[in-house]
């Protein structure tokens, strides 16, 4: 278990582990071999999807990438990753990154207006279940919420560095 250090904001908390701490930059493959660099922030959300939720994954890259040309996402780096050799548990991640500000943008960009309505247009729907992961890992938490450990957080950024999962798209 790695030691948290942690950062307090007017709107929750930064967890910081030994393991978040290793450098920011990472590089992957892509689906093609090509090494790709990734950039993570100090905000980092990691959501798991298996294969059987992969329609989750490409209704939420689809909402993602219409409230990018609105306007509203936030300043985040968004990339999708695919196991390699495939995980049952984790087949596709969902890195979201930036800044513990635009992490706290993002999360509440899903409650604008335009969100909402790019979601409806797009799904014609208001089930909000159609886009989420299985499960998802995080070093935030907002004001009144918080964090124990960062163990499977810390657990699974070490297999993206190991290289056990690939670029397979970035929004």
């Amino acid at each position: 278990m790695s030691q948290l250090r942690i950062k307090e904001y007017p709107t929750g908390k930064l967890y910081i582990s030994d393991e978040l701490l290793k450098t920011h930059t990472l590089t992957l493959n892509d689906l093609k071999g090509n090494q790709m660099t990734i950039m993570l922030g100090e905000a980092i959300n990691l959501c798991k999807f298996s294969k059987r939720a992969e329609r989750n994954l490409n209704n939420q890259i689809a909402f993602l990438s219409s409230c990018k040309s609105a306007g509203i996402l936030p300043k985040v780096c968004i990339y999708e990753l695919k196991a390699n050799p495939p995980d049952p548990e984790a087949q596709h991640i969902l890195i979201i990154s930036g800044t513990y500000d635009d992490q706290i943008k993002y999360q509440e960009m899903f409650y604008l207006p335009k969100a909402e309505s790019i979601f409806d247009s797009l799904f014609h729907s208001q089930d909000w279940s159609q886009i989420n992961p299985e499960s998802s890992v995080g070093n935030i938490a907002q004001k009144g919420y918080g964090l124990t450990s960062l163990d499977s957080f810390d657990a699974l950024l070490r297999k993206i560095r190991n290289g056990d999962y690939v670029v397979s798209r970035t929004v």
